[in-house]
């Protein structure tokens, strides 16, 4: 359930005593608070499941000191000026937006919530259908990163970049690639590494918890907006 605070329909009292009795007879909802862009990431109550970052990048939640987990989200739009179907709104998020947004959110370990507004007959119009069509595509090259990865504590000295795992591997999220790409914190020793758009390997070095990629820019007609590394550990 997403309580959508920024719309200011209620006023405080009626707002914290709503979401005890959603907790009194809904003991297993997953309260949202869609606090808007005024207060991203912050909780405002006890009863709250997931942090919004609304349409700004989100971050690592920090889980010291809670009393439960608390989940993050970013909430997003396939249109760049309204939530919803806008017939006379002519801009739109480009693909490579959406691929970036996708790569911070599972690297920060949130929930990417991307609205597409349907038309009055409940149709997606052909742009936004294709976008996402084109994501899933990005998504079967990058090496099943977005799907088996989880973000951990491998920490990029670039902020641009990212770092998942799973499964007795790791993906790192590259930006900008042909420099070199740190990250550290890695839990065990690189075996091997290698692009997931070209199959390429990748030089790296790893000196204890401390790993350089020597990254390289894609080959002529390849540009997959973040260059995905998936590596094998030990």
């Amino acid at each position: 359930m997403s309580v959508d605070m920024s719309m200011n329909i209620l006023i405080v009292d009626d707002y914290k005593t709503m979401l005890r009795i959603i907790r009194k007879h809904q003991p297993d909802a997953i309260i949202i608070n869609n606090t808007g862009t005024e207060a991203r990431g912050k909780p405002g109550n006890p009863e709250i499941d997931a942090l919004t970052f609304e349409v700004g990048r989100p971050s690592q939640v920090d889980q010291r000191g809670r009393d439960k987990y608390l989940a993050a989200e970013m909430c997003q739009t396939t249109s760049m000026s309204a939530w919803g179907y806008a017939p006379l709104d002519f801009n739109h998020r480009s693909l490579p937006q959406i691929i970036e947004d996708v790569c911070v959110c599972r690297a920060a370990r949130a929930n990417y919530l991307l609205n597409v507004g349907p038309t009055p007959a409940g149709s997606i119009r052909d742009f936004d259908a294709a976008v996402l069509r084109r994501l899933g595509d990005w998504v079967r090259h990058c090496g099943n990163a977005v799907y088996d990865g989880r973000a951990g504590a491998i920490t990029p000295r670039d902020p641009r970049d990212g770092a998942l795992l799973g499964n007795g591997r790791a993906w790192f999220l590259v930006r900008d690639p042909g420099r070199p790409a740190v990250f550290e914190g890695m839990p065990s020793t690189v075996k091997s590494a290698r692009w997931c758009d070209t199959n390429e390997e990748v030089a790296f070095t790893q000196a204890g918890g401390t790993l350089n990629l020597k990254t390289t820019p894609p080959p002529y007609a390849v540009n997959t907006v973040v260059r995905v590394i998936e590596a094998s550990l030990t």
